[in-house]
C-alpha cells in the first residue's frame, strides 16, 4: 500500500532534523560566553595577568584626575590672584580719586591770623582766636584747645612760667568761609601790676599755645598744634609776635636794642 505524500514529507523532515545538532542551553542568548570568561578568569595565570592589568589601569586613571585637579586648581589660582588684584586695582583708582577729590574740596580749618594777645586795660589782658574754614566742605567736631603761660626771660633751665589761661572748645560744624564766618573766641585773664611790668620790660613773655583737631569732611581727623609767642620790649623794638622757636632770640635782640 503506497503511504500519502505529506506523510512521506514529513518523515523526509523529521529525519532532517535529527541531523541538525542541538544547541546547548548555556549558550543561548550569550551565557556561554560569561562562563568562558569566568573560567578564564579563574585559572592563577590569568588572575595574575587582570590584577596587573586593573592594577596599571588604576593608577592611569588616578595620575591623569591628579593632573586634572592640579591644571584645575592651578586655573582656579590664577583665576584668584586676577580676581584679587582686579579689587586691588578697584580699590586702588577709588582710593586715588577720593584723595584728589579730598585735596581740592576738603575743610581747611586754621587759626589765620593766629591767637591775639592784648592788654585793653592793663593788667587785664585778653587772648583772642578765630577759626576759619577756608576749604568747600564742612568741618566737623572741631575742637581747640588753648594754653596761654607767662614765661621768664631767663635762660635758665630752672625758670618755669605760670599758666594764665586754660581753654577747651568744641563747635560741632564750621562751613566754608564763603558760607559764613565763625564768631571770635575772647579770653579774658588777668596779670598782677609786677607781672605786666616784667613783660613790658621784657623781663617776661607771653606763650600761647595748642591744638586744631577737626574732621575735613572726608572722615579724615586734621591735626594742628600750634605755639606762638609774644615779646614786649623798648621804643626801638617794639612788640614781637612770631613762633615760639624763635623767642629767645627776640629776647636777646630786645634786651640789646633795650640797652643802647
Amino acid at each position: 500500500m503506497k503511504q500519502p505524500a505529506d506523510s512521506q514529507d514529513w518523515n523526509h523532515a523529521g529525519s532532517h532534523d535529527q541531523d541538525v545538532p542541538s544547541i546547548p542551553a548555556e549558550t543561548r542568548g550569550g551565557v556561554g560566553w560569561w562562563k568562558r570568561t569566568w573560567h578564564f578568569i579563574i585559572v592563577p595565570q590569568h588572575s595574575n595577568a587582570l590584577v596587573a592589568v586593573f592594577s596599571a589601569l588604576l593608577f592611569i586613571s588616578t595620575a591623569v584626575y591628579a593632573i586634572f585637579a592640579a591644571l584645575q586648581w592651578s586655573e582656579m589660582q590664577k583665576a584668584t590672584h586676577a580676581s584679587q588684584r582686579s579689587a586691588l586695582a578697584a580699590k586702588d583708582s577709588g582710593d586715588l580719586a577720593r584723595k584728589q577729590m579730598e585735596g581740592i574740596v576738603a575743610a581747611i580749618v586754621d587759626i589765620p591770623h593766629g591767637v591775639s594777645i592784648d592788654f585793653p586795660v592793663p593788667p587785664f589782658g585778653e587772648a583772642r582766636a578765630n577759626l576759619v574754614n577756608s576749604g568747600h566742605v564742612l568741618a566737623h567736631d572741631i575742637h581747640l584747645t588753648l594754653s596761654v603761660t607767662l614765661q621768664r626771660t631767663s635762660e635758665d633751665s630752672a625758670a618755669r612760667g605760670r599758666t594764665i589761661l586754660s581753654k577747651a572748645e568744641t563747635v560741632p560744624a564750621i562751613p566754608p568761609t564763603a558760607v559764613t564766618s565763625s564768631p571770635d573766641f575772647i579770653y579774658p585773664f588777668e596779670l598782677s601790676p609786677s607781672e605786666f611790668l616784667q613783660v613790658m620790660n621784657t623781663e617776661s613773655y607771653i606763650i600761647a599755645e595748642g591744638l586744631l583737631d577737626y574732621e575735613n569732611g572726608f572722615d579724615t581727623r586734621i591735626k594742628q598744634p600750634f605755639c606762638y609767642a609774644y615779646i614786649w620790649g623798648g621804643q626801638t623794638f617794639g612788640r614781637w609776635t612770631g613762633d615760639c622757636g624763635r623767642a629767645q632770640l627776640q629776647v636777646r635782640l630786645a634786651k640789646k636794642l633795650a640797652k643802647q
